[in-house]
């Protein structure tokens, strides 16, 4: 029987490596790929970098450190623009955020402070009024107000909470503007110092769900694991059980 052999000349193999090289170089370039490049099929010219894919994932990972960095509480301090002096707002900050962070973390920790933003909201004089009568040009020498806003994830606070929240900011503007021994009455209320009757301080509780950071939603308990609350674990159980209750009474 007779045998065949195959036997490639040279000229025929160089000829082979030239068409191959040719039919590739007339590829669409989206088809051809380089070192560091990876093609995906069936997605038409995009092509994806080794490098690209590695800075996406940093990306990522960086993302997601800045969303525990999430800022909460928020306290705001709007006042009359010469209400306090630079030296009186340095030293109340500090116990305005203790003070409001003492109900929420116990004890309060650094990581609490570091995620609470406080700013004060000074107002031109002449765009404040009490009574109907500007602040520059009062009824009575010296008068004034202070509206504190605290803007907290529901969940952290019950009553009893709340109120702990309201005596820490007497004792933080006691402590720095002082007590002159003034004091005012009415129906049978005694506020001592009498500038007290101008503090005003609202709690903001923000309804579980609506409390966001870095585009997405956090919850008061991712909070709290954040600010460090989850160390006490009597206080977190609580932080838990309200939120609970929270999700299972919204209506969607």
């Amino acid at each position: 029987m007779a045998s065949f052999t195959s036997r490639r000349s040279p000229t025929f193999g160089a000829t082979l490596h030239d068409d191959a090289h040719g039919a590739f170089m007339t590829l669409p370039p989206y088809a051809r790929t380089r070192e560091g490049e990876v093609h995906q099929l069936g997605s038409g010219p995009n092509v994806v970098r080794a490098d690209l894919c590695v800075m996406k994932g940093s990306l990522m990972e960086s993302q997601r450190q800045d969303e525990r960095k999430t800022t909460m509480p928020v306290i705001r301090i709007t006042c009359p623009e010469k209400a306090l002096t630079a030296e009186q707002k340095a030293q109340l900050a500090p116990l305005l955020t203790d003070g409001v962070m003492g109900q929420e973390i116990d004890p309060v920790t650094d990581a609490g402070r570091d995620i609470t933003a406080l700013m004060f909201n000074e107002i031109a004089d002449h765009n404040c009024f009490i009574g109907g009568r500007p602040v520059d040009k009062p009824k009575h020498p010296g008068d004034t107000f202070w509206l504190v806003e605290i803007m907290v994830a529901a969940g952290f606070f019950d009553q009893a909470r709340r109120e702990a929240v309201q005596a820490a900011m007497k004792r933080a503007f006691v402590t720095v503007l002082g007590d002159d021994g003034s004091m005012i009455e009415h129906d049978g209320v005694r506020v001592s110092p009498a500038y007290f009757v101008r503090l005003y301080t609202l709690i903001i509780e923000i309804p579980e769900g609506n409390w966001g950071v870095g585009g997405r939603t956090v919850s008061a308990v991712e909070i709290g694991e954040i600010a460090g609350t989850d160390q006490n674990r009597q206080r977190f159980a609580e932080l838990q059980e309200n939120t609970a209750k929270l999700k299972a009474t919204r209506v969607s």
